[in-house]
């Protein structure tokens, strides 16, 4: 699952349902993990984070109210993550009582915020990418898979799928025009 976050969604875990909550941690937590592991962090420290993060927005639930107009969703969910990690860090620092742990592995908010943004496109991209795939044939799909994604000659697409290669040219042309308009949107919302 992407990273996108509805206002629906914002709302449910406000009202404490449970599949609510269950659906933001597991969009959420391959988010987090991702950065973990760009750390380098222990599958202990990895999970901390995680746990850190959920209960940060947990907390939040209370009195947060969704205004795009003060920023988006995932701008705050970032600034959380980041903020966890640097926190980690601290921590180990002060555990060692050593320097152990320098200072400039603390990750940085700059290159951290533009990690954020690329992670969060691309996971636009993945939930775009899904819905198309719920919605197309599964021929379509495999076509616009193996010659798009995979970079596979239509020829040899057209020969796997035993289809024709202007089928081919179609599951590509629809595929694309589908995903543009479902990731405009998933963006929209965000």
């Amino acid at each position: 699952m992407a990273y996108t976050t509805k206002q629906s969604l914002l709302e449910a875990i406000r009202s404490n349902s449970e599949i609510s909550w269950r659906e933001f941690y597991n969009t959420y937590r391959p988010l987090i993990v991702f950065f973990a592991k760009r750390e380098n962090l222990s599958i202990e420290e990895t999970e901390d984070l995680v746990q850190t993060v959920m209960v940060k927005v947990f907390k939040m639930q209370e009195t947060f109210r969704y205004d795009k107009s003060q920023g988006r969703f995932r701008d705050y969910l970032g600034t959380v993550i980041h903020n966890a990690i640097v926190d980690l860090y601290r921590a180990k620092q002060r555990s060692l009582d050593c320097a152990a742990v320098e200072v400039d592995k603390v990750p940085g908010t700059d290159s951290f915020e533009k990690l954020w943004c690329r992670e969060w496109q691309n996971h636009v991209f993945e939930e775009a990418l899904i819905q198309v795939q719920n919605t197309v044939q599964e021929t379509t799909f495999q076509a616009f898979q193996l010659s798009v994604l995979e970079q596979r000659p239509v020829r040899e697409v057209a020969e796997f799928l035993q289809i024709s290669v202007q089928n081919v040219y179609e599951a590509k042309s629809r595929c694309i025009a589908q995903l543009r308009k479902k990731a405009k949107v998933l963006a929209e919302e965000d």
